[in-house]
């Protein structure tokens, strides 16, 4: 028996009790119960003898499979706890891992290329035959590559599958047909499998006020068909009806806030950029990360550093975790198996270090402090929060006006459950651009530039430390008094573009070789960055015993976010 935490409509009911192969798209409006839905078809499967390894949940972002996985985990009476949502990246990775390639080093759309390849070429190698049913989450955000491997994984296979989505929220582009009319991903794939049965969820089961909602009555607006600046027009007017915050109100209002309250912005620097603004007046919260930045949680290092045997067995893994919960320590052990497992049931330590890269965070996630999130609206896309704080945008001239600004709004305003207020836009010291994939601030007017964006992957990951007594020192300041939001500076180091990372005056590590501030000049300083986390990296364990850091040949490597502040004073030391 499936116990329900809330009760099912029948529009949902419709979509749970189809038949395993059943066939279906489901266009689902915001907050409709999308989500719900999902759950309650994978645990319908599973009840059915639908094994948990036979089907497939996909999604992009793994703060939303993070979410499904702890949902299904609450459904009673059911194998559906054992399901492992995984993002559409992972799943590709895992492909190609099958052919001994490397996905950091092909990066991520060479990676879900190789594996639409693969998949099309030999679905019994990619895996595809194994499922009976695939579940698709955010299907209106398939474009390129990513669009291409779900139509092969679909069509290389006689399993069921169920795809939902909403085309009103399909913001990360739009793909086009010979016919040259803008489609979103749910809207190809309705092409593509013609024959399948289509449902809509129309109720909204998200806001408590639903009429009151500042997203109500907008949708037939964003599908199309209206006037682009009467439509954008119409969607900015619901924000500007909302109550407005100062930057004073808002840091005020967040010193009470937790994870139940997102602000919202168009742009990652435009969040990198509030969020030097909050961290500047003392108040705790998180950036979310992109979908791509998966870095090595800090456990691993920190558990098993001090490891110098060949193998772990469960048990000793259970000894070393005794103070974690059951559930953390299963799955932990999971994810470890996965990538270091051999035939006795162990864990191989020379295997775990090679792998160490492809680990999913999702499947393993640090405990997370509940503090308010600041997020970039694409990246809010399938959670919602009680309370959305929106960033006031640029206001665009006539003409300017686009489809995906449009539906980037709409999503905006359907994130929330309670309320949705709106942020007055500060003065920023110049504007943000982004000419070559990292945000800049520039001046308004004349050349230079002013700010920098910092990004997962700009620190060296290895050991840059000869002497044992200082690669302990390090590794033990960064065990006991580095956290997350905690303000760094970087120090430019005699090596050409080299900068050292500075915390509290201590180096905690140096910025990789690949990272260029600028094309050209090099300023002696950048301010403003902080700690976004501690990762776990991975190398020669007679080194790491050598270094005095431990025989598991593993240490910890900070990350670093934020918009740095270029200075051109030398550093004092």
């Amino acid at each position: 028996m499936i116990v329900e935490p809330a009760p099912l409509t029948e529009e949902q009911r419709a979509i749970v009790d189809l038949d395993v192969d059943a066939r279906a798209i489901v266009v689902a409006g915001p907050g409709t119960g999308k989500t719900h839905t999902l759950i309650h078809r994978a645990a319908a499967l599973a009840a059915r003898g639908v094994a948990p390894s036979e089907i497939l949940v996909l999604s992009f972002t793994n703060a939303v499979v993070g979410e499904l996985r702890r949902r299904l985990a609450q459904v009673a009476d059911s194998d559906a706890g054992f399901v492992r949502p995984t993002t559409l990246d992972s799943h590709a990775a895992r492909i190609v891992a099958r052919d001994e390639l490397d996905p950091v080093v092909l990066g991520f759309d060479k990676t879900v290329l190789r594996a639409t390849v693969a998949t099309e070429s030999n679905p019994d190698h990619a895996g595809a035959t194994r499922y009976r049913h695939v579940i698709v989450d955010e299907a209106q955000d398939l474009v390129g590559v990513r669009l291409a491997f779900i139509e092969t994984l679909l069509g290389a296979t006689d399993a069921g599958f169920t795809v939902l989505g909403d085309p009103a929220q399909g913001i990360y582009g739009f793909s086009e047909r010979s016919t040259g009319t803008p489609s979103t991903g749910i809207d190809i794939l309705g092409d593509d499998f013609p024959d399948v049965q289509r449902f809509h969820l129309t109720q909204d089961h998200r806001s408590l006020r639903p009429g009151a909602s500042p997203g109500h009555g907008l949708r037939p607006l964003v599908l199309g068909g209206t006037d682009p600046d009467v439509a954008h027009h119409a969607v900015l007017g619901r924000l500007r009806d909302s109550e407005r915050l100062t930057l004073s109100q808002l840091a005020t209002a967040l010193k009470r806030a937790d994870d139940a309250t997102g602000i919202l912005c168009r742009n990652n620097g435009e969040v990198l950029y509030l969020s030097g603004l909050l961290a500047d007046a003392g108040i705790a919260h998180k950036v979310r990360r992109a979908a791509i930045d998966r870095p090595t949680p800090s456990w691993i290092a920190r558990l098993l550093g001090d490891v110098g045997s060949a193998e772990i067995s469960r048990r000793q893994f259970h000894r070393i975790t005794a103070s974690a919960s059951d559930e953390w320590r299963a799955d932990s052990w999971k994810a470890l198996r996965r990538l270091a497992g051999n035939r006795s049931g162990a864990l191989d330590m020379q295997r775990l270090r090679e792998n160490l890269h492809r680990i999913n965070p999702e499947e393993t996630p640090d405990a997370a402090d509940r503090v308010p999130v600041i997020s970039t609206v694409h990246r809010s896309k399938g959670l919602e929060y009680e309370t959305t704080i929106v960033l006031e945008p640029h206001v665009l001239d006539a003409g300017q006006a686009t489809d995906e600004e449009i539906r980037v709004l709409y999503v905006a305003l359907t994130r929330a459950r309670v309320r949705t207020l709106r942020l007055k836009r500060p003065e920023m010291p110049g504007r943000l651009v982004r000419p070559a994939g990292r945000w800049l601030m520039v001046p308004w007017r004349g050349r230079g530039t002013l700010r920098v964006e910092l990004c997962i992957g700009d620190v060296e990951p290895g050991l840059d430390e000869c002497e044992p007594d200082s690669a302990r020192a390090r590794q033990d300041y960064l065990r006991d008094q580095v956290k997350p939001g905690d303000a760094v500076e970087l120090c430019l180091l005699d090596d050409e573009h080299v900068y050292a990372i500075e915390h509290r005056r201590n180096r905690i590590g140096v910025t990789a070789a690949e990272f260029r501030p600028l094309a050209s000049d090099r300023p002696h300083r950048i301010t403003g960055a902080r700690v976004d986390c501690l990762r776990s990296a991975a190398g020669d364990p007679g080194r790491t015993q050598n270094l005095a850091i431990g025989a598991g040949g593993l240490w910890l490597v900070p990350e670093i976010v934020g918009l740095g502040d270029l200075q051109w004073q030398e550093c004092t030391r």
